[in-house]
């Protein structure tokens, strides 16, 4: 998310960058007129110069696709991740607790040993009941738009 945040501010100060280059005196101004264009505020306190006035909004056009592109990558990212999760709570976890305080712990998924098998195998409880409760509040909030 953070890297997300990072690149729109870096294609930001490329476009202030430019403004500076070409229409503006102060960076102060050209970042400022680069921010309301991406982010598609556009107060018109600041215009550009009148031979590059059409880059004002086909910046505009720009930071809305690439903050649509983010929210799709998020989309996608957070799909992929429900679906392995369904996936991994399909199958049984088999968990053997150890017959002695000596013996460790196992957890036959992913051949992890010790107290950390008996974590892995919480987080997925609680992954599950998470997943449960988003997709129960998902529909009560379709069927009571309806």
């Amino acid at each position: 998310m953070t890297a997300f945040i990072v690149l729109h501010i870096f294609e930001i100060l490329l476009w202030a960058a430019f403004y500076r280059w070409l229409c503006f005196p102060l960076w102060e101004s050209a970042f400022y007129f680069s921010t309301s264009s991406y982010a598609t505020v556009g107060y018109g306190d600041i215009v550009l110069p009148q031979m590059w006035r059409t880059l004002g909004p086909l910046e505009s056009i720009i930071g809305v696709l690439m903050c649509g592109l983010s929210a799709s990558f998020l989309f996608a990212i957070v799909s992929r991740l429900v679906d392995r999760e369904t996936k991994l709570s399909r199958e049984p976890a088999k968990l053997s607790l150890p017959k002695s305080p000596s013996e460790p712990r196992t957890c036959s998924r992913n051949n992890v040993t010790g107290p950390q098998s008996q974590k892995l195998f919480l987080s997925r409880v609680w992954a599950r009941r998470c997943l449960v409760a988003s997709v129960n509040a998902k529909i009560s909030m379709r069927t009571s738009f309806w």
